[in-house]
């Protein structure tokens, strides 16, 4: 089986502070080891991000522990090596 698990996922909701969203995230990222990419907005947030299985797995826990993310929409895939350099976590207006 590929070693790095890679994940699409995105969620509508309303979030009133999306800067600190984003340091949340961010913080939730680095702790695991991950890298891609992560959109957030007052709308939601939209992420593509990549890293060991185990890891991954774990930041999605804490992620939807957060009650706005539970129906957090999700699309896994698996590659060889890391299709991402660098995390790059972002607010924008809109998603």
């Amino acid at each position: 089986m590929p070693a790095i698990l890679n994940v699409a996922a995105y969620r509508f909701v309303a979030i009133t502070d999306p800067a600190a969203v984003a340091g949340w995230l961010r913080g939730l990222c680095e702790a695991h080891a991950l890298k891609g990419s992560v959109l957030v907005a007052a709308e939601g947030l939209n992420l593509f991000l990549a890293g060991e299985p185990a890891q991954l797995r774990q930041m999605l826990g804490e992620l939807v522990s957060d009650s706005r993310f539970q129906g957090l929409s999700t699309r896994f895939s698996h590659s060889q090596s890391r299709p991402f350099r660098r995390l790059r976590v972002k607010v924008k207006r809109e998603i």
